[in-house]
């Protein structure tokens, strides 16, 4: 059975580094793992503060489709960057359909072995900013508090596989590695590393 993982959680806070760091530290220990990057970066509709209905649906949609092929390709494990949750989170105007699409992205949240929200470090205003995303504190903050909501929303038996990292624990090296070894502890998964010969 295939492993997953989401990492959710207010842009600018490290989700993709965390995502690659994740990964890696997996393919090290040899597990035929997948990273499934944030399908927004790909959307050709309005993203951030002026995301329209066509937005949160391609993002919505393409995010399943890629998950779907990690599993039909045979990964032992993905990591989700982003997860079906984060359209709804951005969205702020629903449509028609946006709550009969919200009840099937929480239903989709059951699927991961693990949630890792990341949270921003409340002491600082700065955060990453790249071509895609809004470079709006206030913003950012509003998109923080919209996941603590929807945090509360996912069932008991997701809520107990969530993890909440810290933005500064995935750019301190000592801290990302101990971040990384509760995080697959979480798992359960075998430490092929640890069998293997030394060269």
């Amino acid at each position: 059975m295939v492993k997953a993982v989401a990492i959710i959680g207010t842009h600018g806070v490290g989700k993709t580094t965390l995502a690659y760091q994740l990964c890696s530290y997996l393919k090290e220990r040899l597990f035929n793992v997948k990273l499934i990057h944030e399908t927004a970066r790909c959307c050709p509709f309005p993203l951030n503060e002026d995301a329209t209905e066509e937005s949160e649906l391609f993002i919505l949609h393409s995010h399943f489709l890629e998950e779907l092929k990690a599993v039909a390709e045979g990964y032992e494990a993905y990591v989700a960057d982003r997860s079906p949750i984060d359209p709804f989170v951005y969205f702020k105007k629903p449509a028609a359909h946006f709550y009969e699409l919200e009840r099937v992205a929480l239903k989709w949240m059951e699927k991961y072995d693990l949630v890792l929200l990341v949270e921003p470090n409340e002491e600082k205003d700065t955060f990453i900013v790249d071509s895609k995303r809004s470079p709006s504190v206030e913003f950012r903050n509003y998109i923080k508090d919209q996941f603590r909501l929807y945090v509360r929303k996912l069932s008991p038996a997701v809520q107990k596989r969530l993890v909440t990292v810290n933005s500064d624990d995935i750019f301190r090296d000592f801290k990302l590695t101990r971040a990384l070894e509760g995080i697959v502890g979480r798992l359960k998964l075998e430490d092929r590393f640890a069998d293997m010969a030394p060269v």
